[in-house]
């Protein structure tokens, strides 16, 4: 390996130039100093391209790694999607238990207010009683009509 003068150093340092040569330190088989299909998208912007194939092992590792992250998110995601689903059925059967709750409510509703209605008992009417009712309900409907004469031809 060639050793480089201190004045080479400092000159390769202050230019910013660096060549690929397996003759610096660390770097065995020589590597790019920029990204070659452009800068990863996974890859903080502070983060240079590798110098050495250890730091590329690092990279490679830190790509699978956000991939796999990502793939654990959307198994998440898909995850969340079926739980929101599932959710979304039991409040649909909740929904059917309480209209059937609700239509058994309205029947007891409907029987306290008759028991009121006729001094608390909880019987039901008996068919005179249903008669007389309709009876009387015609005769308020016939009230508002106009009144029709009948005419007898002997």
């Amino acid at each position: 390996m060639a050793s480089l003068s201190s004045a080479e150093w400092t000159a390769r340092q202050s230019t910013g130039v660096h060549t690929t040569s397996a003759e610096e330190p660390g770097n065995p088989v020589g590597m790019r100093r920029e990204w070659p299909a452009g800068r990863p998208k996974f890859l903080p912007s502070d983060i240079p391209a590798p110098r050495t194939l250890e730091e590329a092992a690092c990279i490679l590792n830190l790509a699978h790694t956000s991939r796999n992250i990502k793939e654990t998110q959307r198994k998440l995601a898909r995850q969340h999607a079926k739980e929101c689903r599932y959710l979304a059925r039991l409040y649909e059967l909740q929904a059917g238990c309480a209209d059937a709750w609700l239509g058994e409510a309205d029947l007891d509703v409907g029987q306290v207010t008759s028991a009121v209605r006729h001094n608390g008992t909880f019987a039901p009417p008996s068919p005179a009683m249903a008669l007389r009712r309709h009876r009387s309900q015609e005769g308020l409907h016939r009230t508002h009509r106009s009144t029709v004469f009948a005419v007898h031809l002997d």
